[in-house]
C-alpha cells in the first residue's frame, strides 16, 4: 500500500544501516580484543558508550526522518527527503538523507522513463504525477487530435510532482499525450518505425533517428541532465505525432 518509492526507501535504509553498523561491530570487536591482548581488559563500558556516539546520533537522524515521510508515498516522500536534506545539520547526515534520497526516486525515474519514453504509466500504487482515468469515452482520435478526451484522460496529480521537476511538469504530461494518442492510431512510438520520414524529422530536431536509444534517466545524473532528457523525448514524441498527422493521416 506505501507503493515503489517506499520499498525503495525501506532498501536503502537496510543497506545504509547494515554496512555502516556491520562495520561499527567490527571495529567495536576488534578494539575490544586488542585491549585484552595488551592486558587493558578490552572495552570499557565507558569507552563503549563514547564510541557509540556518533551511530546514536546518526539512528536519531534517521529516526525523525522516517517520522517526516512515514505517512506519504510516491511524490510526496521524494519531497519530504529532499526537504530533508536540505535541513541536514551537518554533513555525514546530509549525505545519509542524500543517498536515501536517491535511492528512494529510483522507481519514480523508472515510471517518468516509461511516460515520456513509451507513453506508458506503470503506476499500481497510484505515486507518479501523472494520472491516467481509462474509464472515459474514446472519441475518433484518428480524426481530431485535440479531443477533449485527451484533456481529461491524463492529468497531474500536483501532490505527487516531486519538486525537482517542477519546472518540467506541462513537458512531461504533453510528451506522454503525444505518444499515447500515437499508441491510439496504432503504432508503437517506442519500438516501431512510423515511416521513411520519420528518422529525417527527428535528426532535423537533434533528436536522433534510426533508432537511436534515449539515455536512462537516473537521479544521480543531476537536475539538469534529467531536464535535459526531458526535453529531447518532447521534441522527439512531437516530431513522431506530427509525422502521423501529415504522412499518415
Amino acid at each position: 500500500d506505501y507503493g515503489m518509492v517506499a520499498q525503495a526507501l525501506a532498501a536503502g535504509l537496510h543497506d545504509l544501516l547494515l554496512k555502516s553498523y556491520a562495520l561499527l561491530l567490527a571495529q567495536l570487536e576488534h578494539k575490544h580484543r586488542e585491549g585484552g591482548r595488551e592486558g587493558r581488559g578490552g572495552l570499557t563500558l565507558q569507552q563503549l558508550w563514547f564510541h557509540l556516539q556518533p551511530a546514536l546520533r546518526s539512528l536519531e537522524g534517521l529516526d525523525v526522518l522516517c517520522a517526516r515521510v512515514g505517512n506519504k508515498k510516491g511524490g510526496q516522500l521524494l519531497n519530504g527527503l529532499r526537504a530533508a536534506v536540505a535541513g541536514s545539520g551537518d554533513e555525514k547526515s546530509a549525505q545519509s538523507h542524500a543517498f536515501l534520497l536517491e535511492k528512494a526516486a529510483g522507481p519514480y525515474m523508472e515510471m517518468l522513463e516509461g511516460w515520456i519514453y513509451r507513453g506508458v504509466l506503470e503506476d499500481p500504487y497510484c505515486e507518479f504525477m501523472i494520472r491516467e482515468e481509462h474509464g472515459l469515452e474514446k472519441e475518433n482520435v484518428q480524426e481530431d487530435f485535440n479531443a477533449a478526451y485527451w484533456d481529461a484522460r491524463s492529468t497531474v496529480r500536483p501532490e505527487h510532482v516531486f519538486g525537482d521537476l517542477e519546472e518540467f511538469r506541462p513537458k512531461i504530461l504533453t510528451t506522454g499525450k503525444y505518444l499515447n494518442v500515437i499508441r491510439e492510431c496504432g503504432l508503437d512510438p517506442g519500438v516501431a518505425d512510423l515511416g521513411e520520414g520519420r528518422d529525417g524529422a527527428l535528426r532535423a530536431m537533434g533528436t536522433g533517428g534510426g533508432g537511436k536509444r534515449m539515455p536512462k534517466l537516473k537521479f544521480s545524473a543531476g537536475k539538469a541532465a534529467v531536464g535535459e532528457a526531458i526535453d529531447v523525448a518532447y521534441r522527439r514524441a512531437c516530431c513522431l505525432l506530427l509525422d502521423v498527422v501529415l504522412r499518415q493521416h
